[in-house]
C-alpha cells in the first residue's frame, strides 16, 4: 500500500503537499540578491553568491513583465508564465499580484491560460500520496453509505473497486492503468458520472508555480529593501 502521510484533522495530505512545496520554493531563494535590473522596465535577475562573492547559477532566475502584464519567470527553474493582470504601466504591480495570489485554482488557472492549456506537467502534476489519500476518503465515504443503508460489505462492488485501486496504486501501478481499471469497475457497479468523479484524483498544482511565486516574492523583498536604502 502507498505510504500515505499521517495527518491531523486540520491538515490533509493535499494541504501538506502545498505547505511542503511552498517551504522548499521559499528556501530556494532565501539567499538571493538583486543581480541586475533591465534593460528596460519590467525585467530583473535575482541570484545568490558563492562565499567568494562570485555569482552562482543555482536557482538564478529572470523575471519579466511583458507588454500586457504577463509575468514570466525562467532561468535555473522550470519556466512559468501567468496571463496578464491589471492595466499596463506598472510592472512591479504585476509581480506583486503573482507574489500575493493563491496558487490553488487562481494562479494555476492564470498559468493554464498563459500556456494555452491546462496540462499535467505544466500547470498540474500527479502526486501518488494525495491520490492514495483521496481514494481512502472515497472508501470511508462508501463504508458510511454501506453502514447507513445496511448493504453487505463483502458484496459491494463499489467498495471493492476503490479498495483494489488503492492496492494497485500502492504496488506501483501507473495511475493511468489504475484509473482505467477503476473507471471500468465503477461503471460496472452502476456509478454515475464516473469520469467526473475520477478526473482530478491526485492532481496538484505543479512545482513550477510555487518556484515562480517564490521568485516573485523574493524580488519584491529585494526591491523594497533597495528602495528603503535609497530613501535614507
Amino acid at each position: 500500500m502507498a505510504a500515505v502521510v499521517e495527518t491531523t484533522k486540520q491538515e490533509s495530505v493535499y494541504e501538506r503537499y502545498l505547505s511542503q512545496l511552498k517551504t522548499l520554493a521559499t528556501n530556494a531563494f532565501k539567499d538571493h540578491q538583486l543581480r541586475s535590473i533591465g534593460p528596460g522596465e519590467g525585467r530583473w535577475v535575482i541570484a545568490r553568491k558563492y562565499p567568494d562573492g562570485a555569482w552562482c547559477s543555482f536557482y538564478l532566475t529572470e523575471i519579466i513583465v511583458g507588454i500586457q502584464n504577463t509575468v514570466i519567470t525562467h532561468g535555473d527553474i522550470a519556466p512559468c508564465m501567468f496571463k496578464g493582470y491589471g492595466p499596463p504601466g506598472d510592472p512591479l504591480a504585476a509581480v506583486r499580484w503573482v507574489a500575493t495570489s493563491n496558487i490553488v485554482n487562481y494562479l494555476e488557472a492564470k498559468a493554464a491560460s498563459a500556456f494555452m492549456e491546462r496540462c499535467s506537467g505544466l500547470t498540474t502534476t500527479f502526486d501518488v500520496d494525495v491520490a492514495a489519500w483521496e481514494i481512502e476518503q472515497r472508501i470511508k465515504e462508501r463504508r458510511e453509505d454501506i453502514d447507513f443503508d445496511g448493504i453487505d460489505v463483502e458484496s459491494d462492488k463499489q467498495l471493492a473497486a476503490w479498495r483494489q485501486a488503492l492496492c494497485c496504486l500502492g504496488e506501483g501501478w501507473p495511475w493511468e492503468l489504475v484509473r482505467s481499471e477503476l473507471e471500468h469497475a465503477l461503471n460496472e457497479s452502476g456509478v454515475d458520472d464516473v469520469a467526473e468523479l475520477l478526473y482530478d484524483i491526485g492532481e496538484v498544482p505543479a512545482p513550477r508555480l510555487f518556484y515562480a511565486q517564490a521568485a516573485c516574492q523574493k524580488l519584491l523583498e529585494l526591491v523594497e529593501k533597495q528602495d528603503k536604502l535609497e530613501a535614507v
